[in-house]
């Protein structure tokens, strides 16, 4: 069987989240990029006629089209979500607005109004949790499928020493594309700022991530004095995150603009006790206090994270943990599983 997976092309290769359990489980996988539009347009003009089943990234304005064609020639199409489009356009749009960007305020419109035109007819979604799924529930207009397929990490489960010692190595890492992301890394430094000076406890963060607001970080952070004991570096984007990952004590975060983090598989994957904001998103995939903290408000993120650099076996217990449910839920062979089983069900009724 020979599944087309069209994807736009970004470093963080997220149509893989796809492509490899379905090799694993000895598909036909071809994937092909929306981008440069005229490669796109060969492809399907002289490769979608072998395809049986195409899953398209994203609902915007080119995936409509795309998804029109494939409709046409007789290809099942799934659309893949990692986020709720419409909000997310309407998100950004509001930012460019705000800032007088107004030709990306207006492509912002557009792609909204494009995710709600595609999720009123879309027929399959491959949603990546329940959460996810409850609330797109009410966008859809016609008889869509709905399945949950998480993302995944590559790799086993890393080792972790649990031990911390005079300076506290914190990490965060996110995609600075949007405002209300680096809006939530400032609240964070805000946060250890009052931490580090009421409890006179060395920190050093680093924060990962790129994107047009990542400026927004350095602005402020140069803006505002800093404490000595507080130690802020933000490299940008970086290729190979493992060593940060690997050095870091405790995984922390803020933000009610994702689906699944895919920064917190890897915090589980690593081991890491991770300090989240409780929505309804994460709570789906941290169990508070079992595989994870999600703290509420500034007074709960204070508590929890004095709680977790002061009790070595709480960080170990909530990393212990992480780590098995990354093997139970989040590994590629649990998403191979649930793809091949939603894909049989949505081939078998097209027949």
């Amino acid at each position: 069987m020979t599944v087309a997976i069209l994807s736009s092309r970004e470093r963080r290769e997220r149509y893989r989240f796809l492509s490899d359990p379905l090799i694993n489980a000895g598909y036909d996988v071809k994937v092909v990029f929306t981008s440069p539009f005229f490669k796109l347009l060969w492809a399907l003009w002289r490769q979608a006629g072998g395809w049986d089943v195409a899953i398209l990234f994203g609902t915007y304005p080119k995936s409509l089209f795309v998804y029109g064609w494939l409709r046409v020639i007789g290809v099942t199409v799934i659309f893949r979500l990692g986020g709720d489009p419409v909000r997310d356009s309407a998100a950004v749009a509001f930012e460019y607005k705000k800032n007088r960007k107004y030709i990306k305020w207006l492509r912002a419109i557009v792609n909204s109004k494009s995710s709600e035109f595609v999720l009123g007819r879309a027929k399959n979604l491959f949603v990546v949790n329940e959460k996810l799924l409850d609330r797109l529930l009410g966008r859809l207009k016609g008889h869509a499928r709905l399945f949950v397929i998480p993302q995944f990490c590559e790799g086993s489960a890393v080792p972790k020493m649990y031990a911390i010692g005079s300076v506290v190595n914190v990490l965060t890492v996110t995609n600075f594309r949007y405002m209300e992301k680096a809006k939530g890394v400032i609240w964070l430094i805000q946060q250890l700022v009052r931490f580090v000076q009421q409890e006179n406890q060395r920190v050093n963060l680093k924060i990962l991530g790129d994107g047009e607001h990542r400026k927004d970080i350095l602005n402020y952070m140069s803006e505002v004095g800093l404490p000595d004991i507080l130690d802020i570096q933000a490299p940008g984007f970086v290729e190979d995150t493992s060593p940060y990952y690997k050095g870091a004590d405790i995984f922390i975060y803020r933000s009610f603009h994702d689906g699944t983090p895919n920064v917190f598989l890897e915090a589980k994957r690593y081991g890491l006790p991770l300090l989240a904001n409780h929505c309804e998103e994460f709570s789906s995939i941290v169990e508070n206090g079992v595989s994870g903290m999600l703290y509420a408000d500034e007074e709960g993120f204070q508590v929890m994270l004095a709680r977790l650099i002061a009790d070595e076996n709480l960080r170990r217990t909530l990393g212990h943990n992480a780590q098995l449910e990354y093997e139970e839920r989040f590994s590629i062979i649990a998403a191979e599983g649930k793809l091949t089983r939603a894909l049989d069900i949505i081939l078998k009724d097209a027949t």
